[in-house]
């Protein structure tokens, strides 16, 4: 009998670090990712990154070969987003 891959398990994890000093200024950083399947055609990428500033980052990333759906959806954040920025520029 032949074992399918599981494709729902992670396939990569990333964690990072970084130090920077400028002119006496001292910043310090840290970073995560990670990559895996989700069914049989679609990778999401889950990224993360904070510094000492109390600035951060997450994205959330999402690929596929087959379902355009998906991809329609990523796109409503986005008009949502340029609808707000344009809006609130001619108040």
């Amino acid at each position: 009998m032949r074992r399918q891959k599981d494709d729902s398990a992670p396939t990569s994890t990333t964690l990072g670090a970084s130090f920077m000093n400028w002119r006496g200024d001292v910043a310090l950083g840290g970073n995560a990712q990670t990559q895996f399947n989700y069914g049989k055609d679609t990778g999401v990428t889950a990224r993360a990154n904070l510094n000492s500033r109390g600035a951060g980052q997450l994205t959330l990333r999402a690929s596929t070969n087959e379902r355009l759906q998906l991809g329609l959806l990523g796109a409503v954040p986005v008009l949502c987003s340029l609808y707000g920025r344009l809006t609130r520029e001619r108040d």
